[in-house]
């Protein structure tokens, strides 16, 4: 099974450097905190609104069905998406 992962640009003022350092937003938050960075970096990642739709239907799938082949399916499926969070609504847009 192959889940849908993409680039997510971050930035943040974190305790590594990498990617690109932000200097002036580096000087504004660490200039009393010189162990973090503020930095701008691509994070790539698997926790997308597709598969937080996905990993969302199929807990709901698992909720419903009585099925003991269809639970087993859908507790297995959702092993692939462990670092995937569910979706945080279901109505509207993705």
């Amino acid at each position: 099974m192959s889940l849908k992962a993409a680039y997510t640009p971050i930035e943040a003022n974190e305790r590594f450097y990498k990617g690109k350092l932000i200097a002036a937003q580096n000087i504004k938050y660490n200039l009393v905190s010189r162990e973090r960075f503020f930095v701008r970096y691509d994070d790539f990642s698997i926790n997308r609104p597709e598969n937080r739709l996905i990993k969302s239907t199929l807990r709901f799938l698992l909720n419903q069905t009585a099925d003991s082949c269809n639970r087993r399916d859908a507790t297995r499926l959702l092993t692939f998406f462990e670092g995937v969070e569910y979706s945080a609504s279901t109505s509207g847009a993705v």
